[in-house]
């Protein structure tokens, strides 16, 4: 049976050296081996993607959208592979941070990140993760 979840690639520019640097959203989990990923949750019945995404993404975070910029007009960016040999695909959108928020995270994670590009791609492990990331990165400088 196919697992399928949605969530947002979160992030946000930092002023590094006088350049604008992109800082993605990171997310530890607090079970399983602890992996890092962006908010992301299973579709409900009822639910869309974009809503599942929405609803997790406030879930984990805190976040809802009226603190981020979702570019729906955008595909999402869906990374597919198998957790406990069963198929898994996540679909993802990206949305900016418009405003400081606190981030409180559920009880799913213990800790949060804001990395660059290179230590998110460091963090996360997974190649289908990495790849995603490398999307939102370039869905950003395209929209920037």
């Amino acid at each position: 049976m196919l697992i399928k979840a949605a969530g947002l690639i979160v992030y946000r520019f930092s002023n590094v050296s006088s350049k604008k640097a992109i800082e993605f959203l990171l997310l530890k989990a607090s079970y399983g081996n602890h992996h890092w990923s962006p908010p992301k949750g299973i579709v409900n019945d009822k639910e869309d993607l974009i809503e599942t995404a929405v609803r997790e993404t406030k879930e984990e975070t805190g976040l809802d959208k009226q603190y981020l910029k979702i570019f729906y007009d955008k595909l999402p960016i869906i990374s597919e592979y198998k957790i406990n040999g069963k198929p898994k695909t996540v679909y993802y959108w990206v949305a900016k941070l418009l405003a400081h928020k606190e981030i409180i995270l559920s009880k799913e994670h213990v800790k949060y990140k804001w990395c660059d590009c290179s230590e998110a791609y460091n963090l996360v492990g997974h190649e289908e993760m990495k790849v995603a990331l490398k999307t939102a990165s370039t869905i950003i400088s395209q929209s920037s």
